[in-house]
């Protein structure tokens, strides 16, 4: 693999274990002005363009999941694109997400990332979430 893919993937790793330790200044350094997080979140297709705006997207699924842990199960990459497959756990004991108030349930989703690297910071990341295993933890009964 060329350098440049090894950087690459180092830093999406480096972006995941900040944002699991809820260090979102330093994830956010590893991030472009105009980053786009994008893709099927369990309120639906969700697009939030800039440092700013994901900090406030992110904290509020972290606030729900205090105790959340991600593990990076896989990770491609190739030119400016890095893949990565995780394991999500946590238990909702924070604040009230996708309308459920907290309630401790443990929530266990596999997504997927996908990211594209612009000068050397990330640019955009595409997600799937697995919003019907997540709304049945949560004991969401009625899924649309």
């Amino acid at each position: 693999m060329s350098e440049e893919t090894e950087r690459n993937k180092a830093m999406v790793r480096a972006w995941i274990e900040a944002i699991e330790r809820k260090d979102i200044d330093t994830a956010l350094s590893y991030a472009s002005d105009d980053y786009v997080w994008q893709g099927m979140a369990p309120q639906g297709m969700t697009r939030v363009q800039g440092k700013e705006n994901f900090r406030v997207a992110v904290m509020e699924f972290l606030d729900a999941l205090p105790d959340l842990k991600i593990d990076i199960l896989d990770m491609v990459a190739e030119g400016d694109r890095v893949a990565i497959r995780l394991r999500e756990v946590g238990h909702h004991t924070g604040i009230e997400w996708c309308g459920v108030k907290p309630a401790g349930a443990r929530v266990e989703w596999y997504p997927f990332d996908f990211y594209r690297i612009e000068n050397g910071k990330l640019a955009e990341e595409w997600f799937t979430d697995d919003p019907y295993t997540i709304f049945k933890a949560l004991g969401i009964k009625e899924i649309v």
